[in-house]
């Protein structure tokens, strides 16, 4: 009996969600809400005109049931839904107030019995079948007072029938609520799914790089010093001692190796190149971080706003892209839930300064110092250690600079500034603002 009951308890708990629930559970609207109900059960039982026509016999527990639901409502808001009492007093306030209700429908006559018995029906579909999936105890605590009382009280068939449908009502919504829950349950889980292997794709993509990237700057290293070596030994050799064939034969080694070291040196002038911001180019500080947040970030809640007028900087679109999205992979990793993204303009107006705070657990002060350095990972075991180090030389490229300031358990916060100018072309969201 013990696990059958905690079994239900259980499936209760998972029944419906602990903020969504407290959101709707504020105390300026249950008290409004028992408030008035209350004053409908007092002046109805104790104006007199109101009570020779509704022949009103139970105000006293009405009114002791809504008060009592309110009271288990509050302990609910304060307990933000969550623990025994917090769950327990979410489970009975939604029976305390039917149940007023119920009684009310039953103890008065004429048109207040079926007032009540309708009102009875909005406030189960209007609150707990909304917020509730269907569970037995939650079924019980809603209906089975009410049919105890038809049971004993043996209203008129008008009033027997609306409740009864309202009961019935309440268990087929709860079912309908439940089914709406795990099919938004399962779209999440596709969502994080989705984010899941985009992440996989950029850790993946991101030690391809690395190690082609290594594995090419040692092969170029070690070509150019073998290169070197033949090269030097071939112009060092005694060509007093060699034939016409010999001293041809060293000639066509020379030019082979002059004709190596010169496309040795032309990949690494385009590497450098690859690796440098093109002549001319220019990004527009809104516009790309506006596309770069339209992206998926699944887990991710991001407010972004921009307060600073259209500017320019001089570096690649690509560059400032990847950063963000290296800072907001990290915020993700680490845990945190919610990122806020500010740009404003610096006071002289020369460069435009770019906030991205999170509400992850914080760094350590003893690793900020090092924290964009390579090979470092901040504790994550399934890093490269170079998101940050490239975030830092990327911006470096733009002739900007990136810090952090973090406490440990209060989220952390990179700065970036980037030198640059205003410019007078209207920004993405003007232009569509001007199509529009």
């Amino acid at each position: 009996m013990k696990q059958w009951l905690a079994a239900r308890w259980q499936a209760f708990l998972a029944s419906f969600d602990p903020d969504e629930t407290t959101a709707a559970s504020t105390p300026i609207s249950s008290v409004g809400a028992v408030g008035a109900l209350v004053l409908v059960f007092i002046a109805i039982g104790e104006v007199p005109w109101l009570r020779a026509m509704s022949h009103a016999e139970a105000t006293g527990p009405c009114v002791a049931l809504a008060l009592i639901g309110g009271g288990f409502t509050h302990l609910a808001y304060r307990r933000r839904c969550r623990g025994t009492w917090g769950a327990l007093s979410t489970l009975l306030d939604n029976g305390c107030y039917a149940a007023s209700l119920s009684l009310a429908a039953l103890r008065t006559s004429g048109g207040f019995a079926i007032g009540f018995a309708i009102v009875h029906v909005l406030m189960v579909m209007a609150f707990p079948t909304s917020f509730y999936g269907f569970s037995l105890l939650m079924a019980v605590v809603l209906n089975v007072p009410t049919l105890l009382m038809l049971l004993w009280l043996r209203p008129e068939v008008p009033v027997t029938l609306v409740l009864l449908s309202s009961s019935v009502i309440s268990v087929m919504m709860m079912v309908h609520t439940q089914k709406r829950r795990e099919l938004l349950e399962g779209a999440k889980r596709l969502q994080q799914a989705l984010g899941a292997t985009d992440q996989m794709l950029d850790v993946a993509m991101q030690r391809a790089l690395t190690t082609t990237l290594l594995n090419l700057g040692n092969f170029l290293h070690e070509l150019r010093n073998v290169q070197t070596a033949v090269r030097m030994n071939l112009e060092f050799l005694d060509r007093d001692q060699l034939n016409e064939e010999q001293l041809a034969a060293v000639g066509d080694a020379l030019q082979a190796a002059r004709s190596e070291q010169s496309l040795l040196e032309e990949t690494l002038e385009e590497l450098r190149r690859q690796a440098q911001p093109r002549e001319g180019s220019v990004l527009e500080v809104g516009d790309v971080l506006e596309r770069t947040l339209r992206g998926r970030f699944a887990g991710l809640s991001i407010d972004y706003r921009d307060e600073a007028p259209r500017f320019q900087v001089r570096g690649e679109p690509t560059h400032l892209a990847t950063v963000l999205r290296n800072l907001l992979r990290n915020a993700r990793q680490a845990g945190a839930s919610n990122v806020d993204v500010r740009v404003k303009l610096e006071s002289t107006a020369r460069a435009v300064l770019i906030s991205i705070a999170d509400d992850g657990p914080g760094i350590a002060a003893e690793r900020i110092a090092h924290l964009f350095q390579p090979f470092v990972t901040e504790g994550k075991p399934t890093g490269t250690g170079l998101g940050l180090y490239l975030c830092r030389r990327y911006v470096e490229l733009m002739h900007g600079d990136i810090h952090v300031q973090s406490t440990p358990g209060e989220g952390a916060q990179f700065l970036i500034r980037l030198p640059g100018s205003l410019t007078a072309q209207p920004s993405l969201r003007a232009a569509r603002a001007q199509r529009a």
